[in-house]
């Protein structure tokens, strides 16, 4: 039977021929293999607690799924959130990856989302990711990067600022905060933590978090458009009205 450490390698690259490089590298690139445990259960961590969720609810079954198929029985699997010391070191030892590109000019509103290298995948970059959450709660842009404490526009922000939490895990507050108008890394933080403790708690909010960062995915691997993104209460078309005696 294949050690699940030394099999490690190969589930990486199964998982992101399965998903995508771009969901590889938004979602899953920062998991870590951490070891088994006595019960039988394979053990990752993520770099935050809320990305831990998202790949054991949304992962589990292909990761589990490739490592069977790299020769390791595994029924179970557990992510769990790993310290910060920790995320400086690599369980895995991998290519150096391509040099991002250059980040935007630090200024009080985000620049417009760089041309596309391919016309059918967009540059997936924090200004993306507020239209697309702007578009989800049937507001503007300009509204998630004001300060209107209207509650019509102060939650779309704080979940626009958890969304580039997930997205980028990596990216620091302060740099978050001037990419929404130049906000304080303070409020970055309690828009965080507020909203991951209501996605561990309510279904509800799990469910519209989860839907957003699927939109986020799908838009960066051009399976939708931005222009696709529909408002989240906006009724389905109602059918065709029968009329008596309709031939």
């Amino acid at each position: 039977m294949t050690d699940a450490r030394s099999a490690w390698p190969a589930v990486r690259q199964q998982i992101e021929r399965s998903i995508g490089a771009d969901a590889f590298a938004n979602f899953f690139k920062l998991i870590e293999f951490e070891g088994v445990s006595d019960d039988g259960r394979l053990l990752l961590s993520a770099p935050t607690g809320f990305l831990a969720t998202w790949t054991e609810r949304h992962y589990a079954p292909e990761v589990l799924r490739a490592f069977r198929d790299e020769g390791v029985s595994a029924v179970l699997l557990q992510v769990c959130q790993r310290s910060a010391r920790k995320i400086e070191k690599p369980a895995v030892e991998e290519p150096p990856a391509p040099p991002e590109p250059e980040p935007a000019p630090e200024s009080l509103q985000p620049i417009e989302p760089r041309p596309p290298v391919s016309p059918k995948l967009p540059i997936l970059d924090v200004a993306l990711v507020q239209k697309i959450v702007a578009r989800f709660y049937g507001i503007e842009w300009r509204d998630i990067l004001g300060s209107s404490r209207r509650m019509h526009f102060v939650r779309p922000r704080q979940l626009a600022m958890l969304v580039t939490r997930i997205v980028w895990p990596t990216r620091s507050l302060p740099d978050i905060g001037r990419r929404f108008g130049g906000k304080d890394h303070t409020t970055v933080l309690h828009a965080v933590r507020k909203w991951s403790a209501r996605y561990e708690n309510d279904d509800a909010v799990r469910d519209e978090v989860d839907e957003l960062l699927a939109l986020v995915r799908a838009v960066a691997a051009g399976e939708v458009g931005l222009q696709d993104v529909q408002r989240r209460d906006e009724p389905p078309a109602p059918p065709p009205r029968a009329y008596a005696g309709a031939v």
